[in-house]
């Protein structure tokens, strides 16, 4: 059994937490482009959310915005 130095687990709690925060932004992304929430998603992208995050569905926010007929949304994403 190994032990792990106290640097090593604080490494370790960042980065489960920093990929927990990372699944619940790109939540909040899918949510928000799928009904036209252009600050949510603006406030999103801003704050670092990948564009190219897939939700449980394999569909990406400016899939959703697109399918969901939301051109203001759509147009905040970089091209």
């Amino acid at each position: 059994m190994k032990l792990l130095t106290n640097a090593a687990k604080e490494r370790s709690i960042v980065v489960v937490l920093g990929s927990a925060l990372q699944t619940a932004l790109a939540s909040d992304i899918h949510r928000a482009a799928e009904r036209e929430g252009l600050e949510t998603v603006t406030q999103s992208l801003n704050n670092g959310t990948p564009i190219d995050k897939q939700n449980e569905s394999s569909e990406g926010a400016l899939y959703l915005a697109a399918k969901k007929g939301h051109g203001n949304v759509v147009k905040v994403y970089p091209r």
